[in-house]
């Protein structure tokens, strides 16, 4: 059995990637080019603990065993020689943002439109309690990271706009479903978000595989080798841990102007459960 275990914290400045005629090559954004210091926040691939194990071992079935020790011949020759082995991997979710931004259409395409400082995509402003990790809940293949805590109103922003254009004020708040107390809205123009970048956890990732097998020698040259695996024994979703085709849809909405309900998870991706066997004879 050997394991590894990480504690460690990963700081970064924003980055964003884009296509260059020469490869691919990063631009710092920051929410404000004069005052980058508050743009310093957690890595989106900093996990905090990281533990990662594996191991392999003789089932004690067979003679001179705990189990079956007494037996011999054919019985013998079956139930000794089993190998088990696993690996485990638990790991910190990793950090993300809450976004004001909010989708608006132009000639028919829906683009993102940030809101508040310098027209970047800022964080809200935090104005009510509001928790830096949830709780995932489950309902078939969808679920929610926030349960039915949280619901979306009107921006306070709104209610100061001339009464012939409230209408056309598409911005959203954050709002307590029990209380009806605003705990997030988007930020006024030309101000920075008081939430803070990188403000929410992601739930921890996990995963457990295992496998049995045994090899029986029918003669000198001859050898039968019986295999079985298990992939993702545990069944157990990793929310934001999947493919590029579906992560959008498998991380928590965290977008407070999006017209997906706020927390919700639309896909549990491919992580599945599978079960594998084999039989080889070497002669």
């Amino acid at each position: 059995m050997q394991a590894t275990y990480i504690w460690s914290k990963s700081m970064q400045t924003p980055l964003v990637s884009f296509a260059a005629g020469n490869g691919l090559t990063t631009v710092q954004t920051y929410t404000n080019p004069v005052d980058r210091l508050k743009d310093y926040a957690l890595s989106p691939g900093n996990a905090t603990h990281d533990f990662r194990t594996y191991g392999t071992f003789e089932l004690p079935v067979g003679p001179g065993r705990f189990l079956l020790s007494g037996s011999h011949g054919v019985l013998a020759r079956v139930v000794e020689g089993w190998q088990s082995s696993f690996i485990m991997n638990l790991s910190t979710g990793q950090p993300v943002s809450i976004s004001s931004s909010y989708l608006n259409s132009v000639s028919g395409i829906a683009t993102a439109s940030p809101t508040g400082l310098y027209g970047t995509n800022s964080a809200p402003d935090i104005v009510g309690p509001f928790p830096r990790d949830g709780k995932v809940t489950w309902n078939g293949n969808f679920g929610s990271y926030f349960g039915s805590s949280f619901g979306r109103a009107s921006d306070p922003q709104c209610a100061a706009v001339a009464a012939e254009l409230k209408s056309l004020c598409t911005l959203q708040a954050v709002t307590n479903v029990q209380t009806g107390q605003v705990v997030l809205q988007n930020p006024k123009p030309g101000s920075r978000g008081s939430l803070g970048l990188a403000s929410m956890g992601l739930p921890g990732l996990w995963s457990f595989d295992a496998s049995l097998g045994k090899s029986i020698h029918i003669a000198e040259s001859k050898t039968l080798q019986i295999r079985m695996y298990w992939t993702d024994v545990l069944n157990h979703p990793n929310v934001g841990n999947c493919s590029a085709t579906v992560a959008p849809l498998c991380t928590p909405v965290f977008n407070m102007n999006g017209t997906t309900p706020f927390g919700s998870i639309q896909e549990k991706g491919a992580q599945r459960r599978f079960f594998k066997g084999s039989v080889r004879l070497t002669f």
